[in-house]
């Protein structure tokens, strides 16, 4: 994505492809469709100021279900600030990239969704086990974290 700044300054808006990632077939997130911006960038002596919005949807894995769903990375607060080429040019394809692939969620899941949310098919699967400290700090309610360790194993201690 490179783009001319003009010194009065300039409105750009468009999609650019999917390829921009740099994704492989092996990697938990893949792009749907191409991205989009909304930018407004400026030259103030050597160096271009960017913002605006920029946006992609990603086929991601629940964490829960283990199934897809389409989810939407939206920055609306997108700053860059990059030195101006000798061509008059700036190059905003690794700066984009970078932050919408760092926007991804680390857990992602289907029922928080951006983009048709929906109540996940895993959803009260799984037990879970209160580990917090009791008053006295000594125990755990429930008993030890280990408890729910043993009841996986038949109910087995060593």
């Amino acid at each position: 994505m490179k783009f001319q700044i003009p010194e009065g300054g300039i409105r750009l808006e468009g999609e650019f492809p999917e390829e921009i990632f740099d994704l492989s077939a092996e990697d938990a997130a893949k792009p749907v469709g191409r991205a989009r911006y909304r930018l407004f960038g400026e030259r103030q002596g050597n160096f271009a100021i960017v913002t605006g919005e920029v946006e992609a949807d990603f086929e991601l894995t629940c964490v829960r279900c283990n199934e897809p769903f389409v989810e939407r990375v939206e920055i609306g607060d997108f700053h860059a600030e990059e030195e101006v080429a000798a061509d008059g040019m700036i190059d905003l394809t690794d700066r984009v990239r970078e932050d919408i692939l760092l926007a991804l969620p680390g857990y992602p899941r289907c029922d928080e969704a951006r983009l048709n949310p929906r109540r996940c098919p895993a959803e009260g699967r799984f037990s879970t086990v209160d580990v917090s400290p009791s008053e006295s700090g000594d125990e755990t309610q429930g008993g030890s974290p280990w408890d729910a360790l043993d009841t996986l194993d038949g109910g087995k201690s060593n």
